[in-house]
Parts: C-alpha cells; structure tokens; sequence
C-alpha cells in the first residue's frame, strides 16, 4: 500500500509538471510544436484601417511562413562555425610555431638560454592552461637521456619530468642496471602538460620538437631512451611502434648530434600494465650491455 502511495504521488507531480504521456508511438519535435500564437489571432483579429494593415504588413513578418528551424539546428549551426573560427586560428598559429621554434632554439647556446626561450614561447596553446613549464632535470652532461611524452599532473605541479609514481618506478628502473637519476637527464617530447593527461596533438609535437632537438644537441648523451610510441615516433620519424622495435638499438641524428637509440615502454604504461614489465627489463639489459661495450 505504501508503495502505491509513492507511486500515485509521483505521478501526479508529473502531471503537474506538464508531463501527459508516458510514451509515444512516435518521435515529435516539440520545438516545431504550434505555440499557440494562431489561435490567439483568430480571437483577436486586427482593426480593419487600411494604413494600419498596410503598416503592418510591411513591417511584421509572416509567422506562418517563416522557415522552420529547429532548436538542435541552431544549437549545430553556432557550434560549426565557433569549431571552425577556433580551428582556423590554430592551423593559423600552428602553421608559423614550427619555424619561431626552430629559429629560438638555434639560438640558445646553453640549456639555460633554451629554457629562458622556450618560457617566453607563445607558440604552443598547451602553455596556457599548464601550471609551469617542465624543461627538464638530471646531469647536462649525461651520456644518457630519457624521453617521454609530455607531462603529467605531477610533473606539472613539481615541474620536474617523470614524478610521481611514474617516476618511482623509472627511479626503480635505473638502480636495476646501476644507474641513478642524478647520473642521466630526463626530458619529454612535450615540456607542458595536455589537459586532462591527453595525447599531445601533432601540432603540439610539431611546435615543442625544435626545443628538444635543441636541448639534445647541447647535451649530447651517447643514447636516447624514447618511453612510449609517442617520444619513438616524434624522435625517428616513422610510425614504428616501441612493440615493432623489439628493443633494438638503432643509429640517430638528432639536429646535428647523432646517438644511438633504444625505444622501451613509458613507466606510467607499465604501472597500467604489470605484465610488460619483463619487456622493459630487456630493453634496460640492452642498454646496460650497450654501455659497457
């Protein structure tokens, strides 16, 4: 009994609130409904005086005949061409960001000019929602440079790459073959974090690359470790994925500077991923034995 109460009471909030059929046979556009607005004319016709009627025929327009437009229509119409004015100014942007990088970066003649320049850089959109610019940390003189992708929400607030539990596992990594962080130097592809953790656009990659090219030719490391597909495709410059690559060792030119590479999963995949982990211990036995050749 209770419940039919509640049940009784519910409905007819609903019908209080205009709510008159539970379901229909049909879809109906309830915007495209007749407002009403003929039937008040009816009741209500105009005075018949001819300059009135005449007036008003020239200035009011016809109801009946204007064109049907839907709210959704509308609502479409508006997103399309605000789409289309904030597409039109990236492709504007991004089209002139490549080269503004390229002519900075050439000019940094030490990492601390690079990082002074790529601060003052208005040229990727990704600056203005990131908390700070993550550069890059660990020895500028390291025979060693780790890549990845971009910045996550810890690197973002410490502005330091690969923090968090990221960077405890890849801290992990390296003592595994007698390596330490302060030893090698950590960098990304990306230096400011997408929102939401997102994949960098290859727009973004396409504007940031020079500044990294850059800060690998003043560091000049022996190898590069590219973590994840997205720092292996944006560094060699094909769609091979890290999986494709199997750990090889492959010959680099950076810029000017040319190194060998090993491309090995991200740390934050194989938080996600446990069982990979024996593919990346592979790749670090690869470098160690590379190191001590």
């Amino acid at each position: 009994m209770h419940q039919t109460d509640e049940i009784i009471r519910l409905l007819q909030w609903h019908k209080s609130a205009g709510v008159d059929v539970c379901l229909s046979e049909t879809c109906e556009n309830r915007f495209l409904e007749n407002t009403g607005f003929n039937d008040v004319k009816k009741k209500h016709p105009p005075a018949q005086n001819i300059t009135d009627s005449e007036t008003t025929s020239r200035q009011t327009p016809n109801i009946s005949q204007a064109p049907n437009i839907s709210r959704d229509q509308t609502v479409n119409q508006t997103q399309a061409a605000n789409h289309s004015t904030a597409t039109a100014a990236i492709e504007a942007n991004s089209n002139d960001a490549p080269q503004k990088a390229q002519t900075l970066a050439q000019s940094a003649k030490t990492l601390e000019e690079l990082k002074v320049l790529m601060e003052n850089f208005d040229g990727c959109a990704l600056k203005e929602r990131a908390t700070q610019l993550v550069f890059g940390s660990g020895n500028p003189k390291a025979k060693i440079m780790f890549i990845g992708k971009a910045p996550s929400n810890d690197e973002d607030v410490l502005g330091t790459p690969f923090s968090g539990k990221s960077g405890i596992l890849l801290d992990a990594m390296l003592r595994s073959i007698s390596l330490e962080r302060a030893e090698v130097f950590l960098s990304n592809i990306i230096p400011w974090r997408p929102p939401g953790n997102r994949a960098p656009a290859p727009q973004e990659i396409v504007a940031c690359l020079p500044f990294l090219i850059r800060q690998i030719e003043l560091i000049k490391p022996e190898f590069i470790i590219a973590m994840g597909d997205i720092a292996t495709k944006a560094l060699m410059g094909n769609e091979l994925s890290v999986l494709k690559l199997d750990g090889e060792l492959n010959d680099i030119k950076t810029g000017e500077h040319k190194s060998k590479i090993i491309a090995t999963l991200h740390p934050q995949f194989l938080l996600q991923q446990p069982a990979q982990k024996r593919r990346a211990w592979r790749d670090l036995c690869n470098l160690q034995r590379a190191l001590n050749d």
